[in-house]
């Protein structure tokens, strides 16, 4: 989800951006060696990722952009980068 807002004058805005990721439960896991899984593969807890941007346009054809990804700090792991490992 997004809550996103620019300046009536479109000089400046601003967006912040929240994305949820459930756990990865054990049953969405294919953990059973004899059809082809990976036994003791990690489970991933959820996470909730907050991101803040903001940008400026100073004159015309010039934007200045800064953003804070994950704000909050939080510990996450995309499951395509843990797929298979223990």
């Amino acid at each position: 989800a997004a809550v996103n807002y620019d300046s009536p004058n479109a000089l400046w805005g601003t967006s912040l951006k929240v994305n949820y990721t459930a756990k990865k439960s054990n049953s969405d896991i294919n953990s059973d060696g004899d059809k082809g899984g990976i036994k003791d593969q990690v489970a991933l807890p959820s996470a909730t990722v907050v991101d803040l941007t903001a940008y400026y346009k100073p004159m015309k054809d010039i934007t200045i952009r800064a953003g804070v990804m994950n704000l909050t700090n939080e510990e996450y792991h995309l499951w395509n980068d843990v797929r298979g490992k223990t």
